[in-house]
């Protein structure tokens, strides 16, 4: 007996795959925002939704960036999708600051 057609084994692989374009985004002191590119691989047949959710690591939101918790949608066919991270402009040089989306 094989697995059942209901089985994950079986419906995963008709699920598409969502990845970022990039694990790592790099701006200057002087930009305001970045912008983070969100792909969806495999089936794009149907809609999909994720969460976007920043974490702190070096660079502190409300100090360095805004943070966020935002519903990012992909309608039927759509293969990526472009979301802005807004940064606070920093006024004096620091050591490299990063945060995850």
């Amino acid at each position: 007996d094989g697995p059942s057609p209901s089985s994950p084994r079986n419906s995963d692989k008709k699920l598409p795959t969502i990845q970022f374009s990039s694990s790592e985004f790099h701006v200057r002191d002087e930009e305001e925002s970045v912008d983070v590119e969100i792909i969806r691989t495999g089936n794009k047949a149907g809609r999909s939704e994720i969460t976007l959710v920043t974490k702190d690591r070096s660079a502190k939101a409300g100090e360095h960036y805004v943070a966020m918790e935002d519903t990012i949608v992909f309608e039927p066919g759509v293969g990526s999708v472009m979301h802005q991270v807004e940064l606070f402009g920093i006024t004096h040089w620091e050591a490299l600051l990063d945060f995850e989306v």
